[in-house]
């Protein structure tokens, strides 16, 4: 079985408002701890492990990092307002193409803050490796009354079959993702609002099932700041949200395009689209 030798960074804690750009200027103070297979790794609010699947057979493997997180704590969504820490990873050797987190539903979580994008309960973030990678370093942050950023680099060696179990569960958490639009479930149009204060986004969503929730994260780092989705109209197997927009870098910069998610009950979608 392949093992995965895991170096954690336990960083200082720092108060949730203030943003990862701050947080990350400070040294971190490192230890090491060595998991074969995929043994758990403690952290202040969660614990981590990097779970090997299947060989996808174009030059990728299925895998999965798994955060159990402790009663009370969060972690971050792939856009988590102005001062979360989304999960990343790079891996070594570099790849031709972007390797990224892919990410299931996620929620709003309250908090004396104002809240922000992310899962309050364990979750598992899907991602395709490069079958050559040595190396995968992450980070993320993980939230209570004070927000912790977390780096944890893995180490592959051995060879590459995973068990059935662990093949199971990076299937599972595959599955779990957003899957594309349906007939009844999409997002047809992005607009701007007519005083530029605001997107409007028209879905396909029958409000009388259930109450859609709708999840922006923009595509290209743009300057823009964009505040919570919230639903004000819903008719007609439709539902309108309205986007605040927070910050602007210009007038002249344009809108970036967005993954949008669009949840209603137990089925979620993911759309990428741009702003008409």
């Amino acid at each position: 079985m392949k093992s995965i030798i895991v170096r954690m960074n336990r960083p200082r804690l720092f108060p949730r408002f203030r943003t990862w750009v701050v947080l990350v200027l400070f040294a971190l103070a490192g230890a090491t701890v060595t998991a074969h297979g995929a043994e758990w790794v403690e952290t202040e609010g969660a614990r981590l492990r990097m779970v090997l699947g299947q060989d996808a057979g174009d030059g990728r493997v299925r895998a999965m990092l798994d955060i159990d997180l402790k009663p009370g704590w969060k972690t971050y969504w792939r856009e988590p307002g102005e001062s979360g820490i989304p999960p990343t990873i790079t891996v070594r050797p570099a790849a031709s193409a972007k390797v990224a987190f892919e990410f299931p539903a996620p929620e709003h979580v309250s908090d004396p803050y104002g809240g922000f994008t992310g899962y309050a309960e364990p979750v598992r973030l899907p991602v395709m490796l490069p079958s050559g990678a040595s190396e995968a370093e992450v980070f993320l942050g993980v939230c209570q009354q004070v927000c912790i950023p977390v780096s944890a680099s893995f180490s592959f060696s051995g060879d590459n079959a995973p068990s059935p179990l662990h093949a199971a569960m990076v299937d599972q958490a595959f599955e779990a993702l957003p899957s594309a639009p349906t007939e009844h479930l999409h997002v047809k149009t992005i607009e701007r609002s007519a005083d530029g204060q605001a997107l409007t986004v028209e879905t396909a969503a029958d409000a009388a099932q259930a109450s859609p929730r709708l999840f922006l994260a923009p595509l290209t780092e743009s300057g823009h700041v964009f505040g919570l989705p919230e639903l004000v109209e819903a008719k007609d197997g439709q539902a309108i949200f309205s986007v605040p927009i927070l910050r602007r870098p210009d007038e002249t910069t344009a809108l970036p395009r967005f993954s949008a998610t669009l949840v209603q009950g137990r089925a979620s979608i993911r759309h990428d689209i741009g702003v008409e």
